[in-house]
């Protein structure tokens, strides 16, 4: 052999310790399964009373993919509380004990048929187990069966190595078609995982015989005459539409002064979900195929009743809709203007206001007291809606008792012009859901006093009631509101002019601080209504001064009425004698109360800027300025009172300055040059009439008018947001508490909420709004469900099909009840909800067929289940005779578009069994 042969000679090593990626996941999925102390026998959980939780959870790798593996186990509620010796808790749970291979126990309990909502428990009937899902999602998508079968077969590795008797199960494919394979085995018997899915199915596999033609085909075994039968548990899913046709509100003058709420377009429930189900029964019982069917839903075992969602339904929400506009902030073409420039055209500018006129010509006695005929009210404010029917909901507000039916005429002919259909006025369901939303027997009012808005049933409160319709009245649009507003403002200069009260309900002329912006205003502009009165009772009795000098008394006030002197006995003002006091210094003369001027009212801005004011100013100027009413009292006491002394001024405003004993002034008042005694020397007796207003009303009135008559539309809803969602609490609370949908747990959180309004009134919190809007909406939407169930179950009692007993109250509420909350909690709870059962031959269950027409024979023939579900059990040896028995399961789920089936299929892997005796 030559240098070169040798070197030609290559040997080549086979390294056979290169880890392959099927290896690589069989350890790391061995590896947990030690970590986790998944091995050897597994106790089995109760039946009854168990939930699935995910107990560990960890990601692996499958070359260039991720796999996440979840060990979901079935727990049992807490048994008991018990307490150490130290007062520590010990929680006592159900004790269980390892049985030998727990996934065949399982799947002997046929009794869990349809009861769990985990996907796998009900497709395969195994309550722990492994699940192997892609990591990131659609990025590592296991797409072929292939490749399942492969990420199975290491798992297998894995499971048999570490002699875990935990099933797994591998997703296969995401979505709506879900293939998932799976297996799992204690070293005696095994059992393999399989789902099929398919777009169509053969008509031959639709029902009942021939799908369990399938299953025995796909067990494969011969039928011995020892074999267990076949156990069966179906449910057919049932969609009842009971949703009516659209419907038009019916208003008339007594809605008008209620909160809107309920349903807008339709009645709020659409369809109601009836899952009847047949439990356990045997294979010869119940006969299936494809001319015939024994499965009569009213024969059912139990029926699961739930609600469907509305794809609109806050949309349809009268309530939610009309607060919209409150959490918005400068938001809409037209939020930033006035209502002048909103209604534009439509709005024609008065030429001078009668309380100018008023002001410059006549006099007192020309003054016209008293309401306007609602006839003679003209409106030069037009918009979308009619002015005579703004003018009359205006009216209504105001408290006029000849608007109600005049309101109602306009409603019956707005109906009759447009042809509409009343259809819905004769349909029972429709009448007695709007009964129950607006109840003629009188309900109790919220204590508003906790809220800073305004007070029940104050002109403030009515406004925002209104304010709240106009934002879903039918004809109404962008320009209703500031139509509406105008036509408010506009009745209140009447009412000022006309020297009308403002607010019946707020005739004291305080002002109220605890209440909000707007209803301040108002109560202020109430106050000015009454210092008007109250001067021209006092024009009326002068007799020593012109009207037209009297309406002038500003601070330029005529100079000789200032100056005027009285002469002996020219006392003026004089309201009442002072008890039996007389003159210090001529105990002839008795002492009398002058008429004095009222202090002006101030809402907590014009205190405000008060406070800001009088800090702006020096010390003297200040202490000047807090003179003026006590100089006015001065001026009038003097004129009542000619020759009278500090010390007889002091017995009337300050007694506890003047010792009647002694005849005495306190201390404070023989201080030289004191501020009152200043006061006293530097004034001269005028009487009240004669004097410079301290409460300026024409002003102040006119200030308010203005500022309301110019107010954005932003502006004005803010001043009305506070009273806004008071009114619409208080509707809701209104309707929680009636009996039909009375519920503790309801009110329990109507009282959080009434804490969130206190503390949103109070601070103006935006956030705080925010949450109680949401409550609103949940409530509106839970309540008009329950009172249309409510409608539903009372329409029964006059149904001639309707046969026995009918539900009675406690029973009927609490089905009502549950079945709404558990209709929300599943739409926005991610916990799962408990499933609600009746049984369709009780009381509840007949009214339910009533309703939803289940016991027209017609309709039984022709309808057919939205979805049909099917278990079937069986109890048999496998793969031969000389094998134990093993339960065999599979499930179908056969619908319109997908149709499911799952095996769960067992073997006994050792041939050598015999039966046993």
């Amino acid at each position: 052999m030559t240098d070169s042969d040798e070197e030609n000679d290559i040997f080549e090593i086979n390294d056979f310790t290169v880890v392959t990626p099927l290896e690589e996941c069989s350890a790391a999925v061995e590896h947990f399964i030690q970590k986790w102390g998944l091995y050897d026998r597994r106790p089995l959980c109760s039946p009854q009373n168990w939930t699935l939780q995910v107990k560990e959870s960890c990601t692996i790798s499958f070359g260039e993919n991720k796999l996440k593996i979840q060990y979901i186990q079935p727990v049992s509620p807490i048994i008991e509380t018990k307490f150490d010796s130290d007062g520590n808790d010990i929680v006592v749970v159900e004790e269980h004990q390892n049985v030998p291979f727990a996934l065949v126990e399982d799947l002997k309990n046929i009794k869990l048929g349809f009861d769990p909502n985990d996907g796998i428990v009900l497709q395969f009937g195994v309550r722990e187990y492994l699940y192997v899902t892609p990591a990131d999602g659609i990025a590592n998508q296991i797409t072929t069966e292939a490749e399942c079968d492969t990420i199975l077969g290491a798992i297998k590795l894995a499971l048999h190595a570490s002699r875990c008797e935990i099933p797994v199960i591998v997703l296969a494919k995401d979505g709506e078609q879900q293939i998932k394979h799976g297996y799992g085995t204690d070293g005696i018997s095994s059992y393999n995982f399989s789902t099929v899915s398919l777009r169509t199915i053969s008509q031959q596999h639709s029902h009942l015989n021939g799908l369990m033609a399938m299953f025995k085909e796909h067990i494969n075994v011969k039928s011995m005459p020892d074999d267990d039968e076949i156990r069966i548990t179906t449910r057919f899913h049932n969609f009842a539409e009971i949703r009516t046709d659209s419907f038009f509100r019916t208003l008339n003058a007594r809605k008008l002064t209620m909160v809107p709420f309920g349903s807008y377009h339709y009645l709020p429930i659409n369809v109601i979900s009836v899952v009847a189900t047949w439990k356990d029964f045997r294979e010869d019982v119940m006969t299936e195929n494809e001319s015939h069917s024994d499965f009569d839903i009213n024969h059912a075992t139990f029926w699961t009743i739930s609600l469907e969602q509305l794809d609109d339904s806050d949309k349809n929400l009268i309530l939610t809709s009309a607060l919209k506009a409150y959490l918005r902030t400068n938001e809409g073409r037209l939020s930033d203007k006035t209502s002048k420039e909103a209604l534009g055209t439509f709005y024609t500018p008065q030429g001078t206001t009668a309380a100018f006129d008023k002001l410059t010509g006549g006099n007192a006695m020309t003054l016209k007291i008293g309401g306007t005929p609602i006839s003679e009210i003209i409106s030069e404010i037009n918009g979308p809606m009619s002015p005579r029917f703004v003018n009359l909901w205006i009216s209504l507000m105001f408290g006029d008792i000849r608007a109600e039916d005049l309101l109602n005429d306009e409603f019956k002919q707005m109906y009759s012009l447009q042809n509409r259909s009343t259809k819905h006025m004769n349909d029972i369901v429709f009448v007695i859901f709007e009964d129950l939303l607006y109840p003629d027997h009188p309900q109790n009012s919220l204590n508003t006093a906790l809220f800073k808005a305004a007070r029940q049933p104050s002109l403030g409160w009515k406004l925002a009631i209104a304010m709240l319709n106009i934002q879903v009245f039918e004809n109404a649009n962008v320009r209703s509101e500031p139509q509406l507003w105008l036509e408010f403002v506009k009745r209140l200069r009447e009412k000022y002019e006309n020297n009308e009260d403002i607010d019946i309900c707020e005739t004291s002329g305080q002002i109220d601080l605890s209440q909000c912006f707007f209803a301040q205003k108002l109560q202020l502009l109430q106050a000015c209504v009454i210092a008007r009165r109250k001067r021209y009772a006092l024009l009326e009795n002068a007799t020593d001064v012109a009207h037209d000098e009297f309406f002038d008394a500003e601070d330029d006030f005529n100079e000789s009425l200032r100056n005027l002197k009285l002469e002996e006995g020219g006392a003026q003002g004089r309201l009442k004698k002072l008890g039996n006091a007389k003159l210090f210094k001529n105990p002839n003369e008795s002492i009398y109360v002058p008429i004095t001027q009222d202090r002006s009212p101030m809402t907590e801005d014009m205190l405000d800027e008060q406070t800001d004011y009088l800090c702006n100013l020096n010390e003297e100027d200040r202490i000047l300025a807090q003179l003026e009413p006590l100089r006015s009292d001065m001026m009038g006491f003097k004129a009542a009172n000619p020759g009278c002394t500090i010390e007889d001024f002091l017995r009337w405003h300050s007694p506890k300055d003047f010792d009647e004993s002694t005849g005495e002034v306190s201390e404070r008042m023989r201080i030289p040059d004191n501020t009152w005694l200043k006061c006293w020397n530097t004034t001269k007796p005028v009487a009240v009439i004669n004097q410079a207003r301290l409460f300026n009303d024409t002003k102040l009135a006119e200030e308010v008018l203005e500022l309301f008559e110019n107010a954005t539309i932003e502006q004005f809803r803010k001043w009305l947001k506070p009273i806004v969602f008071v009114v619409a609490f208080q509707r809701v609370a209104r309707v929680l508490h009636e009996n039909s949908v009375r519920c503790f747990d309801w009110i329990q959180k109507s009282n959080d909420a009434m804490r969130m309004l206190v503390v949103a009134t109070n601070s103006d919190n935006e956030a705080k709004y925010a949450e109680l809007s949401n409550w609103i909406t949940k409530s509106e939407i839970c309540l008009s469900a329950a009172l249309h169930l409510e409608s539903l179950f009372n329409s029964v009692s006059s149904s001639p099909t309707m046969l026995g007993p009918l539900p009675e109250s406690q029973p009927k509420r609490e089905f009502i009840l549950k079945l709404v909350q558990n209709w929300y909690d599943k739409l926005h709870s991610p916990e799962p909800v408990d499933d609600l059962n009746i049984k369709p031959q009780d009381p509840i269950g007949r009214a339910v067929a009533n309703f939803c027409d289940f016991e027209n024979q017609e309709d039984k023939k022709n309808r057919i289940p939205e979805r049909k579900e099917y278990i079937l059990n069986w109890n048999v040896k496998r793969p031969s005779e000389c094998n134990y028995k093993l339960p065999q399961r599979m499930y179908a789920c056969l619908e319109n578009e997908f149709n499911h089936i799952c095996f769960s299929l067992g073997h006994d892997c050792n041939f050598n069994n015999t039966i046993m005796d």
